[in-house]
């Protein structure tokens, strides 16, 4: 009896130790926002400063204070938090491959037999004086997952089957030898104090291009996901027709070599929509627009300059939405397509 009481009191206490005490913070716009954290364009890739300058003046005149934490040049795909505002802290997992294969480099490089990973611990949060929740098993990457509210509060999380494999294989290694790619998923929907029903994992046979790529949640269980049947017609509807942003999104619509791209693309968004309609309140639009190019070597590419999904959305201090997201360079009209977009579906309501 004795042994069973202190096994119990241990359990207790570890279990104490981890997971989070709120779930983590909807990127959908639904809470207040009052700081965003980012690299500051001072690690990796360094970024022009006038485009700073107009990143904070943006989250500045919604009353949002920009803050630089240079850890690492792409900060939102490491640091999350919670809804109380402290601060999340990554499973501590081994530099593994069989537990980060999905994940973008830069977060885990591989080198053959070891691997380097980028997270951030609780020892590089003290000078933001905020607390700090650990997570023992579930390690997220911020691209590949997508967070949000329900209409009814509860919270939900989408990401991808992949990284639902790894953990899994890291579970099996650390923790449960037995451990199934279900079980896997209720400890991580226990860790994050969400429903297992509502995390959503998206079919490896989609591939494993980032989410926010195209997919923005906004609240009450809406997504905006991308369909590349609308990206000529609204390029042609909002762009002079002397564009030359919309002669490449022509050529790219149109050119025989780039058919199979489109139609593997086409049936990845028919195949997600269809998948997440039942529990989400879908629209498709047009938020990506891929471009052809020739350059003056005669070298002909594919590339996509516009994304309007990638962006920061959240309620002012005032108790207003905002929605924060790339410009569009010479291509205004599809800007104002995009402002058109969310004030039907999210500002208007």
């Amino acid at each position: 009896m004795r042994k069973f009481f202190k096994s119990l009191i241990l359990a207790i206490i570890y279990s104490s130790s981890f997971g989070l005490s709120s779930p983590l913070y909807p990127e959908d716009g639904s809470l207040p926002l009052n700081k965003w954290f980012y690299s500051g364009g001072t690690s990796g890739p360094k970024i022009p400063s006038d485009i700073l300058h107009d990143i904070e003046s943006a989250f500045r005149a919604e009353g949002v204070e920009p803050i630089v934490f240079n850890n690492y040049a792409w900060m939102q795909d490491i640091l999350f938090t919670n809804q109380r505002g402290e601060f999340v802290e990554m499973a501590n997992l081994p530099a593994n491959a069989d537990y980060f294969n999905d994940v973008t480099m830069g977060v885990f490089e591989s080198y053959g037999s070891y691997g380097e990973l980028t997270r951030v611990s609780g020892s590089d949060f003290p000078p933001y004086k905020m607390k700090v929740e650990k997570l023992e098993l579930t390690f997220l990457e911020g691209g590949a997952t997508i967070t949000g509210k329900f209409e009814n509060g509860e919270d939900y999380i989408l990401l991808n089957e992949s990284r639902l494999k790894d953990l899994n294989n890291a579970h099996k290694d650390l923790i449960d030898k037995d451990a199934s790619v279900e079980s896997t998923k209720r400890f991580i929907a226990d860790e994050l104090k969400i429903k297992t029903s509502n995390i959503f994992i998206i079919p490896s046979q989609l591939g494993g291009e980032h989410l926010d790529l195209f997919i923005k949640a906004l609240p009450n269980g809406v997504l905006l996901i991308d369909d590349p049947s609308l990206h000529l017609e609204v390029a042609q509807k909002y762009l002079d027709k002397n564009s030359n942003i919309l002669k490449n999104i022509k050529s790219y619509a149109e050119l025989d070599r780039y058919q199979w791209n489109r139609e593997r693309y086409q049936k990845k968004i028919d195949f997600l929509t269809e998948y997440l309609r039942p529990r989400f309140k879908v629209h498709k639009v047009a938020g990506r627009f891929f471009q052809f190019f020739k350059n003056i070597h005669g070298v002909e590419t594919s590339q996509e300059l516009i994304n309007f999904f990638n962006g920061v959305s959240g309620i002012n201090p005032k108790g207003r939405p905002f929605f924060i997201t790339n410009r569009a360079n010479d291509a205004q009209g599809l800007q104002t397509y995009w402002v058109e977009t969310l004030k039907v579906i999210w500002f208007s309501n």
